[in-house]
């Protein structure tokens, strides 16, 4: 084998070492409820990288109204801690909102306490729980 060939096999190993690492289990899609000022039933997906996550959260209320999110934040082992931002409806207006999502997950299930506050001002808190799906 020559040594650039075996320098390249090295690299690539290496690099799919590092993906590995970085990797979290707590990736991918979890489904459950929230509870609380509102409830409803609740999406979210995780991408990690190391502690930092990306995702989105989806939802719709106890009373069928649809929201959506963008979340950023952290895994530090089974602490979960992120921020939202999206919009939702209260009848025909859009309404936008962000807040904060904070909790344990670990071996598939996870739970934890929210908050929000809708930019008009209103403030919404309770908990949450769901179980991962992928």
């Amino acid at each position: 084998m020559k040594r650039s060939s075996r320098m390249g096999s090295y690299v690539a190993l290496a690099a799919l070492g590092l993906l590995v690492a970085c990797s979290s289990p707590n990736r991918g899609t979890w489904e459950g409820t929230f509870e609380g000022t509102i409830s409803g039933t609740v999406e979210f997906r995780i991408n990690a990288r190391g502690s930092k996550l990306t995702g989105s959260l989806d939802g719709t209320t106890s009373d069928g109204t649809p929201f959506a999110a963008k979340m950023t934040g952290r895994l530090n082992g089974g602490d979960f801690y992120a921020t939202f931002e999206g919009k939702g409806r209260t009848g025909l207006l859009p309404v936008s909102f962000e807040g904060l999502m904070t909790g344990r997950l670990e071996s598939g299930e996870a739970a934890g306490d929210w908050q929000a506050e809708v930019r008009s001002g209103w403030k919404m808190f309770g908990t949450w729980e769901v179980r991962q799906t992928i």
